[in-house]
């Protein structure tokens, strides 16, 4: 019964990730997995660094923050983030 709900619960989330990366792709058709999980763990990064700081930057601060370094280690970077810095 435990593997017949972990593997649903893998398909599950195959499911979500293929849903995730049809979004993404429609943006960038290069785009991979591993650009994905590039882009949410540099979100992840992001917002533990805004936890620490005395003081919230402006929203339009922190969105340009967040374009420029949540795809820092990506493998198909758009050609925009390249040439923003």
């Amino acid at each position: 019964m435990i593997d017949y709900y972990s593997l649903r619960f893998q398909i599950e989330f195959n499911f979500r990730d293929a849903k995730l990366m049809e979004k993404y792709r429609c943006q960038n058709p290069e785009y991979s997995v591993l650009d994905l999980k590039s882009h949410y763990r540099g979100l992840k990064y992001i917002h533990e660094i805004l936890k620490i700081l005395p003081q919230k930057p402006e929203p339009i601060v922190i969105q340009q923050i967040i374009e420029r370094l949540s795809s820092i280690a990506a493998i198909h970077n758009t050609q925009a983030n390249l040439n923003s810095g």
